[in-house]
């Protein structure tokens, strides 16, 4: 029988799993992982690993989440650190891709979810989960600068929020065959675009 754990232990463990997990997921897909490789990552039984996911496709889909998130602490510290609008969101945007350089499995998760979700519902169900948390996150930097005097207080953060997120995915998409100087200009040009709509009148 697994042993007892208390609900920071557990929150431990599961953090400690995901992180040995993620990088096999990514590299071979869900199909393609077996539980004997999950073992072999982990270090742990097959019931020491299902004691804490239900199932292995659970700890797939929690793998995912769990890389996404690596991403927010890295983030937040960048948008902290700006000095008005378009530095936040330049700031912001070079920290996202040294974050997704910075882990694989980043990029090949998103792959995977894109090939699959129109045939794994829940594929589709973690990608409007992760849409959604990605606009919540834009929206809290919109508000944090809004809160620093840097943006319009009448400015809507949700809609500023989701011009940011559509301007980073497009910028993110030429990351993968733009040189870097020549991606850095796209994305100085668009966000001073987008700091000239929504910053004080000096």
């Amino acid at each position: 029988m697994p042993a007892k754990f208390t609900d920071v232990e557990a929150a431990a463990k599961r953090e400690e799993i995901l992180t040995a997990v993620a990088p096999l997921f990514a590299d071979r897909g869900y199909e393609n992982t077996t539980v004997a490789d999950l073992e072999e990552a982990t270090g742990l039984s097959r019931g020491g690993i299902f004691f804490h996911f239900p199932s292995k496709r659970e700890l797939y889909l929690g793998a995912i989440r769990h890389t996404y998130m690596e991403t927010a602490p890295v983030l937040r510290a960048a948008a902290l650190a700006g000095r008005d609008v378009r530095d936040v969101m330049m700031r912001t945007f070079e920290a996202f891709l040294e974050e997704t350089c910075a882990h694989p499995q980043y990029q090949l998760f998103m792959q995977q979810i894109r090939l699959q979700r129109g045939s794994q519902p829940d594929l589709v169900e973690l990608y409007r989960e992760m849409d959604a948390l990605q606009y919540a996150y834009y929206a809290r930097i919109c508000v944090d600068l809004q809160e620093r005097g840097l943006m319009n207080k009448d400015v809507d953060p949700e809609a500023a929020a989701r011009v940011y997120a559509s301007i980073v995915e497009r910028l993110h998409e030429l990351s993968r065959d733009a040189p870097p100087d020549e991606l850095a200009e796209h994305a100085r040009r668009a966000f001073e675009v987008l700091a000239q709509g929504v910053q004080p009148a000096q």
